[in-house]
């Protein structure tokens, strides 16, 4: 049944049974051919969203830039492929405002994720990873991409070329398969369900090694930094635009290794997205809406909260979904999905709808969302908006992924628990990711209103006690 009902939101196309009333009731008839009146409220209501959805496309799209102006534009910014702080500045204006084409992404993404790279030689103890653990970092990476494989056959979704990837082999093999097994170069196949189509996976090869291979690499040399699910799509999401678009210029300076872009792309992205601890840990921000948080979640230790920037954006989503969207949060409440132990949550906030922002649509609209993210400029270390308090980029995503649940508030008040997550996990197709950001800028300004007006109320009552305080305080000292 949650198949049939959510099928419509998986990017599928809508079944027959959310066209009309009767069929509908037709399919949420149980095998005793009596009527699930949940299962027909359900279906009603992501049918509706879904005929909704589908009416206004025409409306809610912006005329599309012309690439070509567009990519001539970045191109000049580009240059030789020096870019000086000037022209750096109009490279952001444009990813801002207008975005970045898909075949240029490839260079402009690594130059600003560029801005982000830490060396972190010096923060971590000298130690390496065993051989062994090698390998089973790079059984998990497998196992994950075998999983993402199979949900895109699943739903249909077209393979990745493997034509217009052409990495060599020394440059994509995981480091530990260098020396164990230098003839193979088959690492996603061999992970692979004998039951599930090997096409896909054959196709995908080079994109999954290379990803393989850049996960790898940089935990060899970050051995304090621990594997995450969530890096598998952050390194997919990257190689998608930086090893299978091709770009205007493939000569351009300074570009042309396509592993060595994604690999200097990941470390920036990881260290941006607040998955690297930092340097120096501070306490953790004091915040009255801290005590707003789900009464279901388990809110982690302050020395951790200081140590990774991310669980700070995963407080602050909190809380904002709470007062924003009252109602739904104590829906998850009830529903026990809405803590910080929930997947979900932290692959929304922790790493930028990676996972769940993905598939045929929803590709171009995270890359969009991301043009933004990478586009603001990543302050010194203990400055506003850098390290010590998140970048403009970060705070933007938390409304972001508020704006998105409120897209579609209707459908998730009538799901059961599974059929949230379902949801949750594979985001349905965005059909207006400019009026998700408008939607995501005017959440903003309503909840720095809201805030502020309740830190004056606080601070009138806190002045209004002392007062009162002196006063009972002075009489009683007269009397």
């Amino acid at each position: 049944m949650s198949a049939q009902i959510l099928a419509p939101f998986l990017n599928a196309p809508v079944p027959s049974s959310f066209k009309t009333a009767s069929t509908t009731s037709q399919a949420s008839n149980t095998s005793n051919g009596q009527q699930s009146r949940g299962a027909a409220v359900r279906a009603s209501a992501l049918g509706s969203l879904s005929r909704s959805s589908s009416r206004s496309r025409g409306h809610r799209r912006k005329s599309i830039n012309d690439d070509s102006l567009l990519t001539k534009e970045y191109m000049d910014l580009l240059g030789d492929g020096t870019v000086d702080q000037e022209r750096m500045e109009k490279i952001r204006c444009l990813a801002q405002d207008r975005g970045i084409p898909g075949h240029v992404r490839k260079y402009i993404w690594p130059l600003l994720l560029s801005q982000c790279i830490r060396d972190r030689s010096r923060e971590i103890e000298t130690k390496e990873l065993s051989d062994e653990q090698i390998a089973k970092i790079s059984k998990r990476i497998r196992g994950e991409l075998s999983r993402y494989h199979r949900r895109k056959n699943r739903r249909g979704l077209p393979s990745q070329p493997s034509s217009a990837v052409t990495p060599s082999t020394q440059a994509i093999t995981p480091p530990h398969e260098q020396s164990s097994n230098p003839t193979s170069t088959n690492g996603s196949t061999s992970s692979s369900p004998t039951h599930s189509p090997p096409e896909p996976f054959i196709d995908a090869t080079p994109v999954d090694l290379a990803v393989e291979s850049t996960i790898t690499s940089f935990l060899t040399v970050n051995p304090d930094i621990e594997y995450s699910p969530g890096m598998v799509y952050l390194a997919l999401t990257l190689a998608t635009w930086i090893l299978l678009h091709t770009p205007p210029n493939p000569s351009l300076k300074n570009f042309d290794d396509p592993n060595l872009l994604l690999r200097d792309s990941f470390a920036g992205a990881l260290s941006l997205f607040g998955q690297l601890p930092r340097l120096h840990p501070g306490p953790l921000p004091t915040t009255r809406h801290n005590s707003t948080l789900s009464l279901t979640s388990v809110t982690p230790q302050q020395s951790e909260a200081a140590l990774f920037p991310a669980t700070h954006r995963i407080s602050k989503f909190l809380s904002t979904f709470r007062l924003v969207m009252p109602e739904l949060a104590s829906y998850f409440d009830d529903e026990g999905i809405g803590g910080w132990g929930d997947d979900w949550v932290g692959g929304w906030v922790g790493w930028f709808c990676a996972k769940e922002l993905s598939g045929r649509g929803n590709d171009e609209i995270k890359a969009r969302l991301w043009d933004i993210y990478f586009s603001y400029p990543r302050g010194l270390e203990g400055d506003e908006g850098g390290e010590g308090g998140g970048g403009p980029g970060e705070e933007l995503h938390v409304f972001v992924c508020i704006a998105l649940l409120k897209s579609c508030a209707d459908a998730l008040e009538v799901l059961e628990q599974s059929e949230i997550r379902t949801l949750l996990q594979q985001f349905p197709l965005v059909e207006d990711v400019e009026g998700i950001l408008r939607e995501a800028k005017r959440i903003k300004e309503q909840v720095a209103v809201a805030e502020k007006e309740e830190e004056e109320d606080y601070l009138a009552r806190k002045s209004s006690g002392s007062r009162s305080g002196s006063e009972k305080a002075v009489s009683e000292k007269e009397s």
